[in-house]
């Protein structure tokens, strides 16, 4: 029971320095605490952070609209003064870039709220891998 409480300590807390850094961060965490009885993805969450951020997350936190059949390859967020979101996207074959569209500027400087935002982009076989990094400083 104190390892749980603890949890959701740490929740709350990371929710605090969240609004703090501009409240972005708080649509992640929860994707980290789903109900017990939903279906929902959510994360796999413990003291280091976050992994296997559901996609639906990733685009509240980065703003994107991604297109439909978009994958995460691999997601992380992590915080303690500051928070970074940092995922993989594989968009599908002859998908639109969904950062072109953006209002937000994706080149690290930071906005208006303190929020950086990268992006590397490939494409191969006519499927296009977003590597984005969302995080404050």
């Amino acid at each position: 029971m104190t390892n749980a409480r603890s949890r959701v300590a740490g929740r709350v807390a990371a929710a605090v320095r969240a609004l703090a850094a501009g409240g972005l961060a708080v649509l992640l965490l929860a994707g980290c605490s789903g109900d017990a009885g939903s279906t929902e993805t959510t994360a796999s969450c413990d003291r280091g952070g976050c992994t296997d951020i559901p996609l639906e997350t990733i685009e509240d936190v980065s703003g994107l609209d991604l297109p439909e059949g978009t994958e995460v390859v691999e997601s992380t967020y992590d915080s303690f003064q500051d928070w970074h979101l940092g995922a993989t996207l594989l968009l599908p074959e002859g998908a639109e870039d969904p950062v072109a569209a953006s209002e937000d500027d994706w080149d690290g400087v930071a906005d208006d709220e303190g929020v950086h935002r990268t992006v590397e982009a490939t494409t191969q076989d006519g499927r296009t891998t977003l590597v984005i990094e969302v995080f404050t400083v």
